[in-house]
């Protein structure tokens, strides 16, 4: 079962049957999604002034429904997540991505945070110097670039991308609906499912993005140009497809 496999390798949580808790509240979320996910699938989204009008008004079930789709939705967030802290607290967690996480972020809280301000201010003087010494050298001083400038400065460019890759504008990519069933790397995608791209792990990606967790533009240049074999982070940043 996919939903078990997800609650096993995201809160580390064992949930065997169709009828668990979390499985639950999971595939009512994913039923929520769905539905809202489907253009025009509710007359609000084509009169907006709509979602103005009093819950109790005939035609207003959106709004009913949106609330009960919210509650779930903030269910499939707390409920697993707060037993996974308690689970912690009881030294009887297993591993998952968020236990790993929590215990993380209480590694950091005993660091020295005058020490990491330092580094970071650090690196961000050595990021904004070079990105200055660029631009001087193709502008020269008094005068801001423009778009005809783009190609001569690449390590700006760099900047951009790696931006875009370090805190991606959409994580969780715009959902897609499959109206037939489809094949990708083996894998069978049932018609009517719900595809939704990871944007955030593709971004994150070791293998193409060494120290993922690291700002560094450099990793976008080669010989001082745009390295085209390192995956362009605006085709993933922004969402998938139409």
């Amino acid at each position: 079962m996919s939903g078990a496999l997800m609650m096993d390798v995201t809160y580390g949580i064992d949930a065997c049957s169709s009828d668990d808790q979390y499985i639950s509240i999971a595939e009512e979320a994913m039923h929520g999604l769905s539905v809202v996910s489907i253009p025009e699938a509710f007359l609000v989204d084509t009169i907006h002034a709509l979602k103005y009008v009093p819950d109790w008004v005939p035609g207003a079930g959106c709004k009913l429904k949106a609330k009960a789709w919210r509650k779930v939705t903030r269910a499939l967030q707390e409920v697993p997540f707060t037993e996974t802290k308690r689970n912690i607290a009881m030294r009887a967690a297993r591993t998952s991505f968020t236990s790993l996480n929590l215990r993380s972020l209480e590694e950091l809280k005993g660091s020295d945070k005058a020490t990491q301000e330092a580094v970071f201010k650090a690196a961000a003087a050595s990021t904004e110097k070079s990105a200055g010494e660029n631009r001087l050298k193709v502008v020269g001083a008094g005068q801001l670039p423009d778009f005809t400038d783009e190609a001569a400065l690449p390590y700006v460019s760099a900047i951009v991308k790696e931006a875009l890759r370090w805190k991606s504008v959409t994580p969780i990519a715009i959902p897609h609906y499959l109206a037939v069933e489809d094949e990708y790397r083996g894998y069978r995608i049932p018609a009517d499912s719900v595809v939704v791209g990871n944007a955030w792990a593709l971004l994150q990606d070791e293998t193409m993005y060494p120290n993922p967790e690291a700002f560094r533009p450099e990793r976008f240049l080669l010989n001082g140009k745009l390295n085209p074999a390192i995956r362009d982070p605006e085709t993933v940043a922004f969402g998938f497809g139409r």
